[in-house]
């Protein structure tokens, strides 16, 4: 299994689209869904210290809210951006399982588009290790039910940053 950091930002120029994302400070992290067979703990199989990931939007305070609409420009209190309606930790469990038996290792960086349903319906790539990643990624996506965003108080289409760093154990 490979452990995996999360990043969430908006890259605006290519030089920040072509380093390497820093580590966060702990804050946050995701275990996997069980633990390996003859322990009774779960290995941690991403960290943040944007936001709790075992989390839905709903549940999020209004400062890791706001942390989260800080990535996006100009983007009002009373409106939300899209997010996984059952926080990034099942993404990340599916993501963990399948990169890390395919062996990915590497950034990976995109951003997918959600519509006012909670599907993704298009992927910007600007980072993966290979085109199997990069399958495999939307695969897990493509799978997740995403709370739509809201603009104006209704269901809208926008982007959703996604940035990782897939560390093997």
């Amino acid at each position: 299994m490979s452990r995996i950091v999360v990043f969430l930002l908006l890259a605006t120029s290519p030089s920040v689209l072509a380093a390497e994302p820093p580590v966060p400070k702990a804050g946050y992290s995701a275990q996997e869904a069980t633990p390996k067979t003859g322990s009774r703990l779960r290995e941690n199989i991403g960290s943040t210290s944007l936001y709790p990931l075992d989390r839905p939007w709903h549940r999020f305070t209004d400062e890791q809210k706001a942390k989260v609409r800080a990535l996006y420009e100009d983007m009002p209190v009373e409106d939300e951006p899209p997010f996984p309606a059952k926080g990034m930790q099942p993404v990340l469990q599916d993501l963990s399982r399948i990169l890390g038996a395919a062996r990915a290792e590497g950034v990976v960086h995109l951003e997918m588009t959600v519509d006012p349903t909670g599907k993704t319906t298009a992927f910007k790539i600007y980072k993966m290790p290979d085109l199997d990643t990069a399958k495999y990624v939307a695969v897990v996506f493509n799978a997740t039910k995403f709370k739509p965003a809201v603009c104006g108080g209704k269901p809208c289409q926008m982007d959703f940053p996604f940035r990782l760093r897939i560390v093997p154990d």
